[in-house]
């Protein structure tokens, strides 16, 4: 439905509008109601008079035409801000101006107003003027009361933004506060931690040397003979000890490595014993190596 609206500024003109339109070739009217009649039992307008058609435009479309007269259309523009104000939920809502000066009303030429129709028209400019001066008041009044409240709103806003700020300031040092104890206790759990490893490759270190010296000990027990002699003691500190082949085959004495026994074996045995120098021993291959040492008893 769509809606459109004509004003005029002389009742006949209004009349031959409404004849043109009956009469068009193209367009029908549907509907009219005559709004400038008062309804029974009425002594007054209830809502601005006007002449209000329906009509068929083509395709079934249908559309409102309102014909006003051109006072009466102002004062609704005008009487239209009042509900504006009655039903604004917040001071927003009736920020801007609302009301301007009417402008002034002219016959149009060729048409002159008879004098009852320029008192009438003189008392109704009047009452016009004294309800937008009542409205006016209202609204300046309401206007007053909003910019109160609007500053009673931002001083409240103010003070809850002032609240919030020291909140923040105070979380922050709490947080930098909680950030140096937790990075104290990572150094002191780190420290704690290099200290376990610490300890625990020292206790390793133990257990192999405790192995190491089972190990020597057994070898000890089985090299002694009944009766016999023990091996020879291991050599002072720094010094390399060097054994006989027969020892070395019976054995392995203290501080001598079990693998490379060979190492520990005198050097004028050692060409008897694995058939090379001593010098020429390091360059051989490891499983000759092997060979050599099953076949001397030194393995």
């Amino acid at each position: 439905l769509n809606r459109i609206s004509l004003e005029f500024h002389d009742p006949l003109v209004m009349a031959l509008m409404f004849e043109c339109l009956k009469n068009h070739r193209e367009i029908k009217i549907v509907t009219v109601k005559n709004k400038f009649k008062l309804k029974a039992g009425k002594a007054k307008f209830e809502q601005p008079p006007d002449l209000h058609v329906n009509v068929d435009i083509g395709d079934g479309w249908l559309c409102e035409v309102q014909f006003l007269f051109r006072d009466i259309l102002l004062i609704k523009k005008e009487l239209h801000k009042f509900y504006d104000v009655n039903r604004a939920t917040s001071e927003m809502d009736v920020a801007g101006p609302l009301f301007s000066q009417l402008p002034e009303v002219k016959s149009e030429a060729g048409v002159a107003a008879t004098g009852a129709a320029a008192a009438q028209e003189g008392k109704l400019d009047a009452a016009l003027a004294q309800k937008v001066k009542k409205y006016k008041e209202k609204y300046e009044a309401f206007k007053k009361a909003s910019a109160v409240s609007l500053a009673e709103k931002d001083a409240a806003l103010a003070e809850k933004d002032t609240a919030l700020a020291k909140k923040d300031a105070a979380l922050s040092e709490k947080e930098s506060a909680l950030t140096a104890a937790l990075a104290e206790k990572d150094a002191a759990l780190a420290e704690l931690d290099a200290s376990k490893v610490r300890t625990l490759l020292e206790q390793s270190k133990v257990k192999e040397l405790q192995a190491e010296l089972e190990r020597c000990r057994g070898e000890l027990r089985k090299d002694a003979k009944p009766g016999g002699a023990l091996p020879p003691p291991p050599p002072p500190p720094g010094e390399t000890a060097l054994y006989s082949w027969e020892v070395l085959k019976e054995g392995c004495p203290q501080g001598v490595d079990p693998k490379h026994k060979e190492l520990a074996l005198q050097p004028e045995q050692f060409k008897e014993a694995l058939g090379v120098e001593k010098e020429d021993w390091a360059g051989m291959p490891e499983w000759k190596k092997q060979q050599q040492k099953k076949a001397a008893g030194l393995f």
